[in-house]
């Protein structure tokens, strides 16, 4: 069964009983956590007793094995399982489809199995769309007016009046992040007086202290080749008084990073034990596989030295304008791979 969202909102069949088997698709994982709660709800309904939550990330073959074991348990305090999954990798292997078609032909109903998987496409899983069993999504990002809406609908049931040019202003500085975008929504009812009027004025403290997410988006951004985004992000961060020399050290950081996986990957380790020596989180892993097709040792090497240029600049030069046009031309050289672009 092929579950639609339009924007926030997602429809659920009147199904009774709802699929067991929930893959979602697309890289947003805010869409994916918010659609996996809107559906678990719906099963819940009809399903009126306790029931046990866990998380699992499949990363290895025997990943799989853990959550079979998982379902062919029982357990003495809840009736209801619900294991919510994530699965990273860039196709289904078979130890993958193999389990996914074992579970459509399971006959026990006493458990909820929610799996995100946002490398893959949606044909990729296209085997269990017609099934009873199962129920698939497609994620993809919600345009700039459904956010908008959003975000108006959010505030409007706290705040007696909302100023227009609120909702843009919120989107501005949590542009491409969600989450941070979510978390603004809840602290605003919270800090700010009920029915009234919510200004401009006092939202932008919050705004200003969303920082630590633009500081993530920036190294994202970097990681993704996104340029656009590389640049508004570190435009962003500037105007919310960061200083650019820790800007420099975090990219620096996940410059340093990558350098250590071509390193690692080159003495045979595979991908997979490299990131997990680096403790990179497994949500970002495809984010450093991007930056490694497009970056070789050399290059990074290359970037490294400029970061050290960059921070005797940084800390000898009084000039703004010439930070900002040096910054600027080292995300360029990392975004797009062109090393041209750090020649001053």
């Amino acid at each position: 069964m092929q579950l639609k969202a339009q924007g926030f909102q997602l429809t659920i069949p009147q199904n009774n009983p709802l699929p067991q088997l929930l893959l979602l698709t697309g890289s947003d994982v805010f869409l994916a956590q918010h659609f996996k709660k809107a559906y678990k709800h719906a099963w819940l309904q009809q399903h009126q007793q306790d029931y046990e939550y866990q998380q699992y990330n499949i990363q290895q073959p025997q990943d799989w094995e853990t959550i079979e074991k998982e379902l062919m348990q029982y357990s003495l305090l809840s009736q209801l399982r619900i294991i919510d999954c994530s699965y990273d990798k860039k196709s289904l292997d078979k130890t993958a489809k193999t389990f996914l078609t074992q579970c459509l032909s399971r006959v026990d109903n006493s458990y909820l199995l929610m799996i995100h998987m946002p490398n893959l496409s949606s044909t990729a899983i296209g085997f269990t769309t017609s099934h009873p069993k199962a129920a698939t999504l497609s994620i993809k990002p919600p345009a700039q007016p459904l956010v908008l809406r959003w975000i108006q609908e959010s505030l409007k049931p706290t705040f007696s009046h909302i100023e227009p040019d609120l909702p843009q202003l919120i989107y501005q500085y949590t542009q491409g992040n969600l989450f941070a975008c979510a978390q603004l929504l809840q602290i605003l009812p919270i800090a700010e007086a009920a029915n009234q009027s919510l200004t401009v004025a006092a939202v932008l403290p919050y705004l200003q202290n969303q920082a630590q997410y633009q500081l993530y988006d920036l190294t994202q951004a970097c990681l993704l080749g996104d340029g656009d985004q590389a640049f508004l992000t570190f435009r962003c961060a500037l105007d919310n008084k960061q200083e650019p020399t820790l800007l420099l050290w975090i990219i620096a950081q996940e410059i340093r990073v990558l350098a250590q996986l071509h390193t690692l990957q080159s003495q045979g380790l595979p991908f997979s034990q490299a990131s997990n020596k680096l403790n990179i989180w497994s949500s970002r892993t495809h984010h450093y596989q991007n930056a490694l097709k497009r970056l070789d040792t050399n290059f990074l090497n290359r970037l490294l030295t400029q970061c050290a240029h960059l921070d005797i600049v940084i800390k000898t030069s009084g000039s703004q304008t010439t930070i900002i046009r040096q910054f600027e031309r080292l995300l360029a050289a990392f975004c797009l791979g062109d090393y041209r672009f750090c020649i001053t």
